[in-house]
Parts: structure tokens; C-alpha cells; sequence
């Protein structure tokens, strides 16, 4: 059993966790086999090693070709549907669940009511789905994280620099 600590000095995009998962040992191929069994098209990934102040990393993104806004309770059904192991249908489901219950906080709607925006594409079930079956092959049981830096000022610049997460009001 592994453990995997995400420092988080810039947010954590499911892009970003993606390209670290395979960084980690997830083979890009192991990866698209699970995420066949969802049982959707209409996205494909593709990968790219990339330098950003000074930082090399793997740059899983997701490429979406259906940009269509699914509701939670579609985004819940794709995953329900599909032939993933239970356990990765139900850790997939409480994260979406977070997110969902986030963007209700937020948007001050109750969760069936919602109108997703960014979070309902198919781009976030990929990741979500993605990250959670790319910890299981690497048998990873326990996730801790970094605080997250909030506020909305950028750090000394170099070679571009990166920005800060702005905090939320």
C-alpha cells in the first residue's frame, strides 16, 4: 500500500494530477483501458512532457470533442452504468459529490437544480474517474495535500512565474 502527498504550491487541476499519476508509474495506456469502461466517447487524451519554471512534468490533457452540460444526476449515471470496480464507482461518486455539493455553496442552489457549467463536461468525469483509477493501480490507500495557498497575489517571477489560487468570497 502506497500513500501519495500532493504539494499544492499552484492548485491541483485533474490535468495536473493526471500527468503526476503517470509520472508516478501509471502507464498511459493502463490509464485509457480504464477509462473505456465508462462507456462514453467523445474525448481522448493525449500526453506531453513539459517545463514550467523550472519544473519537469508529464501533461496529461483531456481533449473533449462532446462539450455538452450534463447534469449530476447524468454524470452520476455514466459512472453507475459503467464497468468500473465498485470501488472506483463509489470513490468516483463521492468526489463528484463534493464538487457538486461545492458549486451548490457557491451558486446557492440546491444540488438537482444546478446548471453545470466547466464541471459538468466530460472533461471532469475523466479526471475524476482518471485520478481515482490511476491511485488504484498504483495501490495508493491514503491521499494528504498541502494547504492550499489562497489569496490572489502572484509569487517573485521567473520564467513566467505561475499565480496563485484567488481565495473565494
Amino acid at each position: 500500500m502506497a500513500v501519495a502527498y500532493i504539494q499544492s504550491i499552484g492548485g491541483a487541476s485533474g490535468d495536473m494530477l493526471l500527468g503526476a499519476l503517470v509520472d508516478c508509474g501509471v502507464p498511459l495506456d493502463i490509464l485509457r483501458q480504464e477509462l473505456y469502461r465508462l462507456n462514453i466517447d467523445g474525448y481522448d487524451l493525449s500526453m506531453a512532457e513539459e517545463t514550467r519554471c523550472e519544473v519537469r512534468g508529464t501533461k496529461v490533457t483531456v481533449n473533449i470533442q462532446d462539450d455538452r452540460r450534463r447534469s449530476p444526476k447524468e454524470l452520476y449515471g455514466i459512472v453507475e452504468d459503467s464497468s468500473l470496480p465498485a470501488e472506483i464507482k463509489d470513490l468516483s461518486c463521492q468526489v463528484l459529490g463534493a464538487l457538486f455539493a461545492a458549486e451548490s455553496h457557491v451558486h446557492g442552489e440546491s444540488i438537482d437544480d444546478l446548471q453545470l457549467e466547466e464541471i459538468g463536461t466530460l472533461d471532469t468525469l475523466v479526471d475524476v474517474v482518471g485520478v481515482i483509477s490511476s491511485l488504484a493501480y498504483l495501490d495508493v490507500r491514503d491521499v494528504y495535500a498541502s494547504p492550499l495557498v489562497l489569496g490572489s497575489s502572484r509569487p517573485p517571477q521567473w520564467h513566467n512565474g505561475y499565480s496563485v489560487p484567488r481565495l473565494l468570497h
